[in-house]
């Protein structure tokens, strides 16, 4: 299954590499494997909303098998400690925002360089931006927007 192959990659990372790093470029890998699913799932998603429960269940289903193989890399039991699910709703977080943002603009945005900007701002403490500060370098997107939805 793509949840068991995401799940051996994570856990094939260099040992000496953070959590964070690792999630980042197994979500990264996610996203290269699935790019052309992606428009595709979303317009579906969007014109039948009664999927979402199978899309969140599915997903569940993902971050589970990430947080479980976050606890297997640093050695804790992710039933008592809190890191594993932590560091994988971060990062989880994380590429749910960029998705939905680069969905947002109607993929007029580079996905990588959003991806990127995503993780950095993260890595950095995730400090507020000055007021009316543009948080990515990628140009806003011109012409009809599509609606932000869930991702």
């Amino acid at each position: 299954s793509r949840v068991e192959h995401l799940r051996m990659a994570l856990l094939e990372r260099p040992e000496e590499e953070a959590p964070l790093e690792s999630l980042r470029y197994v979500l990264h890998q996610l996203h290269v494997e699935s790019a052309d699913e992606w428009p595709l799932r979303m317009r579906v998603i969007q014109t039948n909303p009664v999927l979402l429960p199978k899309m969140f269940a599915a997903f569940a289903i993902f971050e589970r098998a990430m947080i479980e193989a976050v606890a297997q890399r640093t050695q804790s039991d992710p039933m008592v400690d809190l890191y594993p699910a932590l560091v994988t709703a971060v990062a989880t977080g994380t590429f749910r925002a960029v998705i939905s943002t680069w969905r947002s603009s109607g993929a007029a945005q580079d996905f990588d360089e959003l991806f990127e900007s995503g993780f950095e701002q993260v890595a950095r403490g995730l400090g507020a931006p000055r007021r009316g500060a543009r948080t990515t370098t990628a140009k806003p997107a011109t012409g009809k927007r599509a609606k932000p939805g869930l991702v």
